[in-house]
């Protein structure tokens, strides 16, 4: 075990000397755990030959993220907790939209059979319009139009891949239970982008991070709890699970979550909320690499072809 926390220390310190001040590739990282998040999430919740239940999967995940990343944070946590007891409030809202509600609304979606990861992550396309939104009623954050005209290029850009790259195929969605928990998890996570900026001067990227998982874990362990022993669900611990739940909780968990957070503080969060537009082609991407049924199409690549200056007209 200590020399796993050692490896791990010194893969921590490489990664901060390379690319903990490039937002950019801290993006690219970012999303493309989550992409796999979208994947490992409905095999496990569906497909696998035991599936877990969604709430079981996403407790357990932020459990053992939480236990892994400890560790780490612990010196941090003590010198900071001034800091931390006298922005409890903020940092407990921040968590609980995430960190709670997101990924559990993201399992429930995925495990309907009605639903799948590629159809998924495509409802992720209005993150930048609602988090301009929210900003605006929140903060008062107003645009510019080029900053706007940036916006739409990125929702017509996931439109794309939505589609198919035909948009008359969107006459034919219909939202149903799926969808619903889909978009209540994409609501939960802008409002999380537009939050990050109440993060606390002071405060540590792994100190933040842990907050924020333990906040989320205070309104996810009642509902747990419930799932357990009231609705009788129940995680199947077998090596494929276990498997699963160690890539949730290292991989979107961990690491996509640091990188995401850095990168929001480093150039605000208009950029990293267009970002998340690349999720379906992520998602496609490694569909099409694994066994599952889905392919990597055309209208992926022409979806790329418009979210980029998108990205571009936000950045002036």
């Amino acid at each position: 075990m200590t020399s796993l926390y050692h490896d791990i220390s010194l893969t921590m310190t490489i990664f901060r000397r390379l690319i903990w001040d490039q937002p950019y590739i801290l993006l690219l990282l970012a999303l493309s755990f989550w992409a796999g998040n979208f994947v490992v999430g409905e095999f496990t919740t569906k497909i696998s030959a035991e599936p877990v239940p969604p709430i079981q999967l996403a407790f357990l995940r932020w459990v053992f993220a939480a236990l892994i990343l400890l560790p780490f944070a612990f010196r941090s946590l003590q010198a900071e907790r001034r800091i931390i007891r006298a922005n409890l409030p903020a940092l407990w809202v921040t968590g609980v939209s995430a960190y709670a509600f997101y990924n559990s609304c993201l399992y429930l979606a995925l495990s309907y059979e009605s639903s799948n990861a590629t159809s998924m992550a495509t409802l992720q396309t209005i993150f930048p319009a609602l988090v301009a939104v929210l900003a605006l009623i929140l903060f008062g954050t107003r645009l510019k139009v080029a900053n706007i005209v940036g916006i739409c290029l990125a929702v017509v850009g996931g439109f794309i891949a939505t589609s198919q790259g035909d948009f008359s195929n969107l006459k034919q969605i219909r939202l149903g239970a799926a969808e619903y928990w889909a978009l209540g998890g994409v609501l939960a996570y802008a409002l999380y982008i537009v939050l990050l900026r109440l993060r606390p001067a002071g405060i540590s990227a792994l100190s933040f991070l842990w907050l924020l998982i333990i906040a989320g874990l205070t309104v996810l362990g009642p509902w747990w709890a419930f799932d357990t022993w009231v609705a009788g669900n129940r995680f199947s611990f077998n090596s494929q699970n276990l498997l699963a739940l160690g890539y949730l909780a290292i991989f979107p968990s961990l690491v996509s979550a640091l990188c995401f957070n850095r990168a929001v503080q480093l150039i605000g969060p208009s950029v990293p909320s267009l970002f998340i537009n690349f999720t379906p082609f992520g998602v496609a991407l490694l569909i099409w690499l694994s066994p599952l049924p889905s392919q990597l199409a055309w209208y992926h690549l022409i979806s790329l072809a418009v979210i980029f200056p998108g990205i571009w007209l936000v950045r002036r």
